[in-house]
């Protein structure tokens, strides 16, 4: 129970700052003036942004149907997101005109 308890808790961090990630995309995507990428990458180890390669836990994946690109209008060119652990998984939704970010659990 001990390790299942730990295997969501660190999938709930990870989660949470992957979010904190992609609000902060958005707002320099604004702020600069131009857009921004986020991409998965090394087979979902990692993911690259502005803020250089964020590496994911062990046993964590991150899955991008494509790169997600915030313009700088705020608007979000979205994709299906979703970190994975071996027992559970979280779906990441991006609205596409205003940014707002919706977690949901599988």
């Amino acid at each position: 129970n001990m390790m299942s308890a730990l295997d969501t808790l660190t999938l709930q961090q990870t989660t949470r700052l992957l979010e904190a990630d992609l609000r902060v995309a958005r707002g320099t995507g604004i702020r600069i003036g131009q857009k921004v990428d986020i991409e998965a990458s090394n087979q979902g180890r990692e993911y690259d942004w502005i803020g250089g390669t964020r590496m994911m836990p062990p046993g964590l994946r991150v899955a991008m149907s494509r790169p997600l690109i915030v313009y700088p209008d705020g608007s979000v060119q979205t994709a299906n997101i979703t970190i994975a652990s071996s027992r559970r998984q979280y779906a990441i939704a991006v609205d596409p005109v205003n940014g707002a970010i919706a977690v949901i659990s599988r």
